[in-house]
């Protein structure tokens, strides 16, 4: 008989434990049906597709082959979108009132709420350079009085750990390290030191199992 292995984490106790609990393949044979009939539907949606559209564009004078497929051509279609879109982008110009206000020992920062009546855009700006300036003149060096506080409680979460791309971008916005370098490092992290988690993962969550392990990786670092 087959059985079937899954494992959804690199982790090597996670690895461990999927071991102990194979599973006969046999439980597995709708997924086996679902990936051949899309393998199948691709295929045929692909090889007909990309012939019609040749053709159709062959007799508009088009030279060579036009490519469609079930998932590329409605990402070229969210590209080429976006790409219209920011190339018909026109700069607009907006203001905003904004104070620094002085209460006991404090300086909270103030924005004002526009009015329904002001010169604002459809997002709701102020589009009106004079009237920003009238309100900020009007309201500048000036007693504010508080009408309304509200005090709450909230939570902020701890940041996610980093997903690879996540970190990518952040590595080369602030210590300028292009995306190979920093595939290299993390690479060096998990392999040689043992210190992160499966670094070519693009989810950010991390399972029961690894914070288990919480101790043992700070403590290699």
């Amino acid at each position: 008989p087959v059985k079937r292995i899954l494992i959804n984490d690199m982790n090597a106790n996670a690895a461990r434990k999927a071991l102990d609990g194979l599973r006969d393949n046999r439980e597995f044979y709708g997924l086996y049906q679902k990936a051949l009939a899309r393998s199948l539907g691709d295929q045929l949606y692909g090889f007909n597709m990309t012939r019609a559209c040749t053709l159709a564009g062959r007799a508009k004078g088009v030279k060579s082959v036009l490519s469609v497929g079930r998932v590329q051509t409605p990402i070229l279609g969210l590209i080429v979108n976006r790409y219209l879109a920011n190339k018909s982008h026109a700069s607009a110009f907006y203001y905003t009132v904004a104070a620094s206000l002085a209460v006991g020992g404090s300086r909270p920062q103030a924005r004002l709420v526009v009015a329904a009546d002001a010169p604002i855009d459809d997002k709701h700006r102020i589009i009106d350079e004079a009237y920003a300036t009238q309100v900020a003149d009007a309201c500048r060096q000036k007693p504010a009085n508080v009408i309304e506080a509200r005090v709450e409680e909230k939570q902020t979460p701890a940041p996610l750990p980093f997903a690879l791309l996540d970190l990518q971008v952040y590595m080369s916005k602030t210590h300028s390290i292009d995306a190979e370098k920093t595939l290299a490092l993390t690479q060096a992290l998990r392999e040689k030191y043992k210190a992160i988690t499966y670094n070519r993962s693009d989810c950010s969550y991390l399972t029961d199992e690894q914070f288990g392990e919480a101790p043992q990786t700070l403590s290699l670092l």
